[in-house]
Protein backbone atom coordinates (compact mmCIF):
# COMPACT_ATOMS: atom_id res chain seq x y z
CA UNK A 1 0.00 0.00 0.00
CA UNK A 2 1.24 3.45 -0.90
CA UNK A 3 0.20 6.82 0.45
CA UNK A 4 0.07 9.97 -1.65
CA UNK A 5 2.48 12.67 -0.50
CA UNK A 6 0.76 16.06 -0.57
CA UNK A 7 1.12 19.36 1.18
CA UNK A 8 -1.61 18.26 3.56
CA UNK A 9 0.26 15.06 4.38
CA UNK A 10 3.39 17.04 5.22
CA UNK A 11 1.47 19.54 7.36
CA UNK A 12 -0.17 16.69 9.26
CA UNK A 13 3.24 15.31 10.17
CA UNK A 14 4.74 18.56 11.43
CA UNK A 15 4.52 19.05 15.20
CA UNK A 16 2.03 21.72 16.30
CA UNK A 17 3.30 24.98 17.81
CA UNK A 18 1.87 25.51 21.31
CA UNK A 19 0.13 28.80 21.95
CA UNK A 20 2.60 29.61 24.72
CA UNK A 21 5.72 28.83 22.65
CA UNK A 22 8.67 31.21 22.86
CA UNK A 23 12.20 31.37 21.50
CA UNK A 24 13.50 29.02 24.18
CA UNK A 25 10.98 26.30 23.33
CA UNK A 26 11.42 26.55 19.55
CA UNK A 27 14.94 25.13 19.35
CA UNK A 28 18.46 26.56 19.60
CA UNK A 29 20.54 26.33 16.41
CA UNK A 30 24.29 26.89 16.37
CA UNK A 31 25.55 27.74 12.89
CA UNK A 32 29.17 27.90 11.72
CA UNK A 33 29.10 29.66 8.37
CA UNK A 34 30.70 32.50 6.44
CA UNK A 35 34.19 33.73 5.63
CA UNK A 36 35.80 36.73 3.99
CA UNK A 37 34.00 37.33 0.71
CA UNK A 38 31.18 34.92 1.55
CA UNK A 39 29.25 36.68 4.30
CA UNK A 40 26.14 36.31 2.16
CA UNK A 41 26.13 32.53 2.62
CA UNK A 42 25.97 32.98 6.38
CA UNK A 43 23.24 35.63 6.07
CA UNK A 44 21.09 33.44 3.83
CA UNK A 45 21.50 30.40 6.09
CA UNK A 46 20.60 32.42 9.18
CA UNK A 47 17.54 34.03 7.62
CA UNK A 48 16.34 30.66 6.36
CA UNK A 49 16.73 29.11 9.81
CA UNK A 50 14.76 31.88 11.46
CA UNK A 51 12.07 31.85 8.79
CA UNK A 52 11.54 28.11 9.19
CA UNK A 53 10.97 28.39 12.92
CA UNK A 54 14.25 28.34 14.85
CA UNK A 55 13.62 30.12 18.13
CA UNK A 56 17.18 30.96 19.17
CA UNK A 57 20.07 31.33 16.76
CA UNK A 58 23.75 31.50 17.67
CA UNK A 59 26.23 32.09 14.86
CA UNK A 60 30.00 31.61 14.97
CA UNK A 61 31.37 34.10 12.45
CA UNK A 62 34.94 35.25 11.78
CA UNK A 63 35.92 38.79 12.65
CA UNK A 64 35.88 39.97 9.02
CA UNK A 65 32.29 38.78 8.55
CA UNK A 66 30.78 39.93 11.83
CA UNK A 67 29.95 43.59 10.91
CA UNK A 68 28.07 42.56 7.74
CA UNK A 69 26.39 39.58 9.35
CA UNK A 70 25.12 41.26 12.51
CA UNK A 71 23.73 44.17 10.51
CA UNK A 72 21.86 41.79 8.21
CA UNK A 73 20.65 39.37 10.92
CA UNK A 74 20.30 41.34 14.18
CA UNK A 75 18.24 38.50 15.70
CA UNK A 76 21.29 36.22 15.89
CA UNK A 77 23.67 36.02 18.84
CA UNK A 78 27.20 36.13 17.47
CA UNK A 79 30.29 34.27 18.64
CA UNK A 80 33.04 36.24 16.90
CA UNK A 81 36.28 34.31 16.42
CA UNK A 82 39.69 34.79 14.84
CA UNK A 83 40.04 32.12 12.19
CA UNK A 84 43.83 32.29 12.39
CA UNK A 85 43.91 31.64 16.15
CA UNK A 86 43.34 27.98 17.12
CA UNK A 87 42.41 28.94 20.68
CA UNK A 88 39.81 31.41 19.45
CA UNK A 89 38.32 28.80 17.11
CA UNK A 90 38.24 26.17 19.84
CA UNK A 91 36.57 28.47 22.35
CA UNK A 92 33.85 29.54 19.90
CA UNK A 93 33.09 25.97 18.82
CA UNK A 94 32.90 24.64 22.38
CA UNK A 95 30.72 27.49 23.58
CA UNK A 96 28.35 27.22 20.63
CA UNK A 97 27.92 23.46 20.75
CA UNK A 98 27.39 23.33 24.49
CA UNK A 99 24.03 25.14 24.49
CA UNK A 100 22.72 24.19 21.05
CA UNK A 101 20.03 21.68 20.16
CA UNK A 102 21.37 21.31 16.60
CA UNK A 103 24.30 22.50 14.49
CA UNK A 104 24.64 23.77 10.91
CA UNK A 105 28.11 24.07 9.38
CA UNK A 106 29.73 24.73 6.05
CA UNK A 107 27.87 27.47 4.18
CA UNK A 108 30.48 29.90 2.88
CA UNK A 109 33.26 28.66 5.18
CA UNK A 110 35.81 28.61 2.39
CA UNK A 111 39.28 27.56 3.54
CA UNK A 112 38.29 28.19 7.16
CA UNK A 113 36.77 24.72 6.94
CA UNK A 114 40.23 23.27 7.54
CA UNK A 115 40.63 25.23 10.78
CA UNK A 116 37.09 24.99 12.09
CA UNK A 117 35.75 21.54 11.23
CA UNK A 118 38.59 19.48 12.76
CA UNK A 119 37.60 21.16 16.04
CA UNK A 120 33.82 21.08 15.59
CA UNK A 121 33.17 17.56 14.32
CA UNK A 122 34.72 15.57 17.19
CA UNK A 123 32.92 17.60 19.87
CA UNK A 124 29.57 18.14 18.17
CA UNK A 125 27.43 15.34 19.58
CA UNK A 126 24.27 17.13 18.37
CA UNK A 127 22.11 16.75 15.27
CA UNK A 128 24.33 18.17 12.53
CA UNK A 129 23.71 19.44 9.01
CA UNK A 130 26.77 19.79 6.74
CA UNK A 131 26.51 21.76 3.52
CA UNK A 132 28.81 23.36 0.97
CA UNK A 133 32.34 23.63 2.40
CA UNK A 134 31.41 21.16 5.12
CA UNK A 135 30.96 18.60 2.35
CA UNK A 136 34.12 19.72 0.58
CA UNK A 137 35.98 19.18 3.83
CA UNK A 138 34.73 15.59 4.06
CA UNK A 139 35.80 14.94 0.49
CA UNK A 140 39.27 16.37 1.16
CA UNK A 141 39.66 14.59 4.46
CA UNK A 142 39.95 11.15 2.96
CA UNK A 143 36.46 10.08 1.94
CA UNK A 144 36.26 11.17 -1.68
CA UNK A 145 37.97 13.37 -4.26
CA UNK A 146 40.10 16.24 -2.94
CA UNK A 147 38.78 19.67 -3.89
CA UNK A 148 41.01 21.30 -6.51
CA UNK A 149 43.66 18.61 -5.84
CA UNK A 150 44.46 20.12 -2.45
CA UNK A 151 46.10 17.83 0.13
CA UNK A 152 44.01 16.46 2.97
CA UNK A 153 43.82 18.92 5.88
CA UNK A 154 45.52 18.32 9.20
CA UNK A 155 43.23 16.64 11.70
CA UNK A 156 41.23 15.16 8.84
CA UNK A 157 37.85 13.61 9.49
CA UNK A 158 38.66 10.10 8.27
CA UNK A 159 37.94 8.80 11.77
CA UNK A 160 34.74 10.81 12.06
CA UNK A 161 31.48 9.03 11.36
CA UNK A 162 28.07 10.51 10.72
CA UNK A 163 25.49 9.69 13.35
CA UNK A 164 21.88 8.91 12.42
CA UNK A 165 21.18 12.58 13.24
CA UNK A 166 23.66 13.89 10.64
CA UNK A 167 22.33 15.40 7.40
CA UNK A 168 24.46 15.97 4.30
CA UNK A 169 23.01 18.20 1.54
CA UNK A 170 25.14 17.96 -1.63
CA UNK A 171 24.34 19.13 -5.13
CA UNK A 172 25.60 16.97 -7.99
CA UNK A 173 29.10 18.47 -8.00
CA UNK A 174 29.55 18.06 -4.26
CA UNK A 175 28.16 14.55 -4.41
CA UNK A 176 30.68 13.72 -7.14
CA UNK A 177 33.55 14.83 -4.90
CA UNK A 178 32.14 12.82 -1.99
CA UNK A 179 32.01 9.72 -4.19
CA UNK A 180 35.27 10.24 -6.15
CA UNK A 181 33.31 10.52 -9.37
CA UNK A 182 31.94 13.15 -11.73
CA UNK A 183 28.77 15.21 -11.75
CA UNK A 184 27.83 13.42 -14.95
CA UNK A 185 28.05 10.07 -13.14
CA UNK A 186 25.79 11.38 -10.38
CA UNK A 187 23.19 12.78 -12.77
CA UNK A 188 23.18 9.60 -14.86
CA UNK A 189 21.90 7.57 -11.88
CA UNK A 190 20.96 9.81 -8.99
CA UNK A 191 19.35 7.03 -6.97
CA UNK A 192 22.50 4.90 -7.19
CA UNK A 193 24.64 7.88 -6.20
CA UNK A 194 22.45 8.44 -3.17
CA UNK A 195 22.67 4.78 -2.20
CA UNK A 196 26.46 4.90 -2.40
CA UNK A 197 26.61 8.05 -0.28
CA UNK A 198 24.37 6.48 2.36
CA UNK A 199 26.56 3.39 2.50
CA UNK A 200 29.71 5.47 2.80
CA UNK A 201 28.55 8.20 5.18
CA UNK A 202 25.36 7.05 6.90
CA UNK A 203 23.02 9.61 8.40
CA UNK A 204 20.62 11.32 6.01
CA UNK A 205 21.70 12.50 2.57
CA UNK A 206 19.73 15.04 0.54
CA UNK A 207 20.83 15.15 -3.10
CA UNK A 208 19.70 18.51 -4.43
CA UNK A 209 18.53 19.08 -7.97
CA UNK A 210 15.43 19.44 -10.15
CA UNK A 211 14.25 16.24 -8.50
CA UNK A 212 15.60 16.24 -4.98
CA UNK A 213 16.27 12.86 -3.38
CA UNK A 214 16.48 12.24 0.36
CA UNK A 215 17.74 8.97 1.83
CA UNK A 216 18.12 7.70 5.37
CA UNK A 217 21.08 5.45 6.06
CA UNK A 218 21.59 5.36 9.82
CA UNK A 219 25.17 5.06 11.08
CA UNK A 220 28.07 4.45 8.68
CA UNK A 221 29.85 2.23 11.21
CA UNK A 222 26.65 0.26 11.73
CA UNK A 223 26.60 -0.83 8.10
CA UNK A 224 22.92 0.00 7.66
CA UNK A 225 21.31 0.11 4.25
CA UNK A 226 19.14 2.97 2.95
CA UNK A 227 15.89 2.95 4.87
CA UNK A 228 14.08 5.22 2.48
CA UNK A 229 14.56 7.61 -0.40
CA UNK A 230 12.18 10.47 -1.10
CA UNK A 231 11.99 11.94 -4.59
CA UNK A 232 10.75 15.51 -4.81
CA UNK A 233 8.96 17.00 -7.77
CA UNK A 234 7.76 13.81 -9.41
CA UNK A 235 5.18 14.04 -12.15
CA UNK A 236 1.67 12.69 -11.43
CA UNK A 237 1.75 8.90 -11.39
CA UNK A 238 5.51 8.71 -11.93
CA UNK A 239 7.64 6.20 -10.04
CA UNK A 240 11.35 5.54 -9.98
CA UNK A 241 12.41 2.48 -12.01
CA UNK A 242 11.80 -0.63 -9.94
CA UNK A 243 15.30 -1.98 -10.52
CA UNK A 244 16.85 1.15 -8.96
CA UNK A 245 14.74 1.14 -5.81
CA UNK A 246 16.23 0.00 -2.50
CA UNK A 247 13.93 -1.18 0.24
CA UNK A 248 11.78 1.61 1.61
CA UNK A 249 12.08 4.03 -1.29
CA UNK A 250 9.38 6.62 -1.52
CA UNK A 251 8.65 8.87 -4.41
CA UNK A 252 6.67 12.06 -4.04
CA UNK A 253 7.09 15.74 -3.41
CA UNK A 254 4.47 17.34 -5.60
CA UNK A 255 0.96 18.35 -4.65
CA UNK A 256 -0.49 16.21 -7.41
CA UNK A 257 1.58 13.06 -7.30
CA UNK A 258 4.04 10.91 -5.44
CA UNK A 259 3.86 7.90 -3.22
CA UNK A 260 5.40 6.45 -0.10
CA UNK A 261 5.36 2.84 1.06
CA UNK A 262 3.38 2.31 4.22
CA UNK A 263 5.51 1.54 7.23
CA UNK A 264 8.23 3.99 6.22
CA UNK A 265 8.90 6.80 8.67
CA UNK A 266 7.52 10.23 7.96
Amino acid sequence: MRTEITGGFVRDHLPPVPADADKFTRGHLFMVCGSYGMAGAAVLAARSALRTGVGYLTAAVPEQVWPVFTAAVPEAVCLVYDGQDPDSVREAMKKGVRRADAVLAGCGLGTLRDRVLPVLLPICGKPLLLDADGLNYLARAGYGTPLENEPAPAGAAASWSASPDTVLTPHAGEMARLLSGTAEDVQADRVRALERALSLYGGTVLLKGPRTLVGHGGSRNGGTQPGGIFAEGSRPGESLPRETQPDGIFDGGSETGGTMPSGTGS
